[in-house]
This record gives C-alpha cells, structure tokens and sequence, in this order.
C-alpha cells in the first residue's frame, strides 16, 4: 500500500509517499532544510544591530559603538553590521579604524557601494583627499548617478581648495537629489563661493571691467552648475 510520512512543514496532515526509499530521502531533505538553512538569524544579533542604530541615531557613539561590536562578534562575517559599526566609529572621530574596517570590507566586496562612500568619507576627515578622490572615481563608475557619491566628492574638492569643482558636483546632486538637505546645506554656504566674491569685490580687477573678460566669465558660469 502507500506509505505515508508525517512532517512538520504539512501541519496535522501526512504527505503520501510511494516507498519507504522516497520516504527516507524527503524527511533527510526536509531536516536539512529546517536545521542546516542559513535563514535563523541568532536574536542577540538583531537586537544588538538594533540597538546601535537606535544609540547611533540618539548621538550615544560609545553605546552604538559596543553594539555594532557585539553584532560583529555574533556574526563576523555580516556586511551590515560593518557597514554599521563604521558610522559611530567616524562620529567617534576614529577615522583610521573605520578606514581600515571598510577597507576590510572592499577585500571580498570590491564594488560595494556603502563601502566605498564611507571609505572616502573616512579618508577625507584625515585629509587623505588624493586617496578620497580616487575611491570616488571608481565608485562612480559603477555608480554614476549617485548623489550621494556626487555630494561626497564635492566635500572632497571642496577640502581641496577646487571651489568650482565642488560646485560643479553638487550642482549635478542637487539635479539627482533636489530635497536632500545636505546638499542645499553645502550650496547655501557662502563659503562655497569664496572664489567668485574675489572677483567682483570692488577693488578687484573683475569688478573694474566688469567682469567681462573670457577668464572671469567662466568662472562666474561655475554658478548655473553646468
């Protein structure tokens, strides 16, 4: 007659099975997939994960900070938690170790995106602007409509001195993004415009000519973002 097996994943139900060979094979089956399967994430993990974004978003660094650990330490090969771990750590102002953490985390994810936006970020607050920038142009080519890529190399050619630059690409974020608060932050600084008020100031020889000259004029175009 017909063999009948009752599993788990069939309720108060039994599932007909032909053979008690069939039988054997689909209970083996079905137990590696209820108990060797990936998918049951330990709890102290998630709440640890939890936990350090919710003390990050509070300004608590050093108690995100021992979260973010504690998830790393549960499960040391989560992306999420690393990524997550970088953010109290650049509040913290320890840049090199989030340098270094996503660097880490670039080894075995080369084109991850976070990765290389939170690495150019931890570079520049070191003023390691050449190296920022370079890890930008590679994540742009992978990523070339970003804003947020957009707006982090504008800090970066900012930090640099190349006003026009950084005006450039935060007027190509704030085409992509035009709501996001940090990139009108930086548009509405004076400061960006530093090299523009130079010359139109009143004893500047722009301001003399009217700033008509083929040099001056370019640079005064840097305004419309183009």
């Amino acid at each position: 007659g017909v063999q009948t097996c009752a599993l788990p994943i069939f309720g108060r139900h039994s599932c007909p099975l032909k053979s008690w060979a069939f039988a054997l094979t689909f209970c083996l089956l079905t137990f590696a997939f209820c108990h060797l399967s990936p998918a049951a994430v330990p709890a102290d993990y998630l709440a640890s994960v939890r936990a350090g974004w919710a003390e990050y978003q509070k300004g608590n660094f050093t108690n995100s900070l021992a979260h973010y650990r504690a998830a790393v330490a549960a499960q040391p090969r989560s992306v999420e938690a690393k990524l997550g771990l970088i953010l109290p750590l650049l509040a913290d102002k320890q840049f090199l170790a989030a340098e270094s953490l996503a660097r880490e985390i670039l080894r075995d994810n080369k084109t991850h995106y976070l990765a290389h936006l939170r690495l150019a970020t931890a570079l520049r607050l070191q003023d390691k602007l050449r190296a920022a920038d370079a890890v930008l142009v590679r994540a742009q080519e992978w990523y070339p409509s970003d804003a947020d890529l957009l707006l982090e190399r504008a800090r970066v050619k900012r930090a640099q001195g190349q006003l026009a630059a950084a005006r450039y690409y935060l007027g190509q974020a704030d085409l992509l993004a035009p709501d996001s608060d940090a990139i009108f932050r930086e548009l509405a600084d004076p400061k960006l415009f530093a090299d523009l008020a130079e010359l139109t100031a009143p004893a500047s020889p722009g301001f003399a000519r009217g700033v008509r000259s083929e040099e001056h004029t370019s640079e005064l175009q840097s305004l419309a973002y183009l």
